[in-house]
């Protein structure tokens, strides 16, 4: 299973909602990254521990996540073919 998540306007009061409840936001190198990866981490950890309970095992279904700004080589994901794969860009 692959999701391509993206973003809109929508998504900026929550954002900044976050970043207002931040002990030290100046210390955030990326905070909108951070901000995008603790949603959708914690969103996709979620849908794996109901997965997972739905098909009757204990532990949550074991994912991974791949970012468009991670350029470590072992890690890299080509998102524009993810994207005509998904035909997100059709």
């Amino acid at each position: 299973l692959a999701i391509l998540v993206g973003n809109s306007r929508a998504m900026w009061p929550a954002f900044l909602r976050w970043l207002k409840a931040q002990k030290d936001p100046d210390a955030l190198s990326d905070p909108v990254d951070t901000f995008a990866a603790e949603a959708i981490c914690g969103a996709v950890g979620r849908f794996a521990a109901v997965s997972a309970a739905a098909a009757g095992r204990k532990a949550a279904v074991a994912h991974d996540s791949f970012w468009a700004s991670d350029m470590t080589p072992a890690r890299l994901v080509d998102m524009n073919r993810a994207a005509r794969v998904d035909t997100f860009a059709a």
